[in-house]
């Protein structure tokens, strides 16, 4: 049979390892969400180079300026 004293033990046991899942959880998730925002900066930063290359690509002049 359990004592009062041996339950309390196993229930911080088990609360402290909720915890420490709890933190490799939101771990993982920060670093999906980092990756994330690399991502879409990524993104948004070759969507303006390829917008800018196309206006190159339609003005003669401002190819030449962009050249020199």
């Amino acid at each position: 049979m359990w004592t009062l004293e041996r339950a309390h033990r196993v229930g911080e046991l088990a609360a402290a390892a909720a915890v420490v899942l709890s933190l490799l959880f939101v771990g993982y998730e920060i670093k999906q969400n980092n990756r994330r925002q690399v991502q879409a900066t990524t993104q948004a930063l070759v969507s303006q180079y390829t917008d800018k290359v196309s206006l190159l690509a339609q003005d003669a002049e401002l190819a030449c300026l962009y050249i020199q």
